[in-house]
């Protein structure tokens, strides 16, 4: 889910390549999701956290 996602996003800020599209891979995810697009994955919003 995001919310998995969120903390390695953080920790992969300078990274060349990381692995972060499992919530993509997901029927459905939380409420205020990861945002991916062509750029990659953006950092998570407050509303993420709950």
């Amino acid at each position: 889910s995001s919310l998995a996602m969120a903390p390695a996003v953080l920790l992969a800020q300078g990274a060349e390549i990381v692995d972060l599209d499992g919530p993509l891979l997901l029927a459905a995810d939380r409420d205020h999701p990861l945002k991916y697009d062509a750029r990659g994955v953006h950092p998570p919003t407050p509303e993420l956290w709950g």
